[in-house]
């Protein structure tokens, strides 16, 4: 997949790149120097690193401080890094000001990427303090970037239980997504995702559920799910839906 997607270097043109596995490195790296394209390197050109007020941003040798980015978890601290070292390369053409560059930070907006759902029919269908969020990463590597800001939320807030209403198509193993949540969440409701073809049945989606672990149940709809997951718990929670992207579309066109 990497020296697939490393198809797209061109020669001369400098390339910033995120941290890679050894493997997908030694593919990009390889492309790289076969058509002459520079790399921007995580680790060895640039680095973006974690602050209690943001993080600190590093490019051959300029350090800058940037606020939290405003999209929940360390992930999304990299992907801003990495967003800041494109801006770096394109300055001589288009030139933005660091102001700009943090405001960038703060106020990007991801639809289904940890999106806190405010407002509408689903978010009133729990008690009163609780939240509802919304993300459509569909792998494993999503899946546990997603479980690793579930962990920052228990810490953070003890005594808060958190449930996942999950809706998966059949291209990817369940198994493999549902893995990382095992232990860090109170149960999950499943669903079949309206009008996909290649929709993963609620009732298998809760059978691997459970053979991992976490307590699960399918519901027909996403409402009866979100509302059966507050039921369990009886007082303010944490509800994430999450699975497919197609399950997130779903269920912002619900929002709309």
């Amino acid at each position: 997949i990497a020296g697939e997607k490393a198809g797209i270097l061109k020669a001369g043109v400098p390339s910033a790149i995120a941290a890679q596995s050894g493997e997908a490195l030694t593919a990009i790296e390889k492309r790289a120097e076969a058509v002459g394209a520079p790399l921007v390197r995580h680790g060895l050109d640039w680095e973006a690193k974690p602050e209690p007020d943001g993080f600190s941003f590093h490019l051959r040798g300029v350090s800058q401080h940037y606020p939290a980015p405003s999209l929940p978890g360390d992930h999304q601290i990299a992907n801003a890094g990495l967003a800041l070292v494109l801006a770096h390369l394109i300055e001589d053409r288009l030139p933005t000001s660091v102001a700009s560059r943090q405001a960038g930070v703060s106020g990007a907006v991801w639809p289904a990427r940890m999106q806190h759902l405010v407002g509408g029919a689903l978010p009133a269908l729990l008690p009163e303090g609780s939240e509802l969020w919304l993300d459509g990463g569909h792998n494993r590597h999503a899946a546990a970037a997603v479980a690793a800001v579930l962990k920052d939320w228990r810490t953070r807030r003890p005594g808060r239980p958190v449930w996942l209403v999950v809706g998966l198509l059949d291209t990817r193993p369940p198994e493999e997504y549902l893995a990382p949540f095992a232990g860090l969440v109170g149960g999950v409701r499943t669903v079949t995702i309206p009008g996909e073809v290649a929709a993963l049945p609620a009732d298998t989606i809760a059978h691997v559920a459970e053979n991992l672990g976490i307590p699960a149940e399918a519901s027909d709809t996403v409402e009866a799910a979100v509302t059966a997951a507050a039921h369990n718990v009886g007082g303010p929670v944490t509800v994430l839906i999450c699975g497919s992207l197609y399950f997130a579309g779903a269920v912002l066109r619900m929002m709309n």
